[in-house]
């Protein structure tokens, strides 16, 4: 289960921010990833849930996360699209090279700042 070591990098990261912001707690983490990243959102959720248990930063911490559609992108038509099932071009039919829809990101993270 690779989505642990993911949650670990990810938590690592994030407790340098909130060192850095001097937060006591974060209250909230908003992750993207693509549908083919390989990630599975419920190993990412129970990943998390385990790691906040062993870290007193993220124990009251709420996961969210949106997931990003596959997009392809035809070398001949120059279009992105998204398939609905084989990653042929809707325009001329010839395979499409994966765009988006790989990809993992943090995209917001909430702490608790104490004065």
């Amino acid at each position: 289960m690779h989505e642990a070591s993911l949650v670990m990098a990810m938590g690592e990261e994030i407790a340098r921010l909130a060192k850095e912001q001097g937060a006591k707690k974060v209250l909230r983490v908003v992750v993207s990833f693509g549908q083919w990243s390989g990630i599975e959102k419920e190993a990412f959720c129970f990943a998390f849930e385990a790691f906040k248990k062993d870290s007193p930063l993220f124990k009251e911490a709420d996961l969210e996360i949106e997931l990003i559609p596959a997009v392809y992108f035809c070398p001949l038509c120059q279009q992105e699209f998204s398939p609905e099932e084989a990653p042929l071009c809707p325009r001329c039919k010839l395979p499409g090279l994966p765009s988006k829809g790989g990809e993992l990101e943090i995209k917001k993270v909430e702490f608790l700042v104490e004065d």
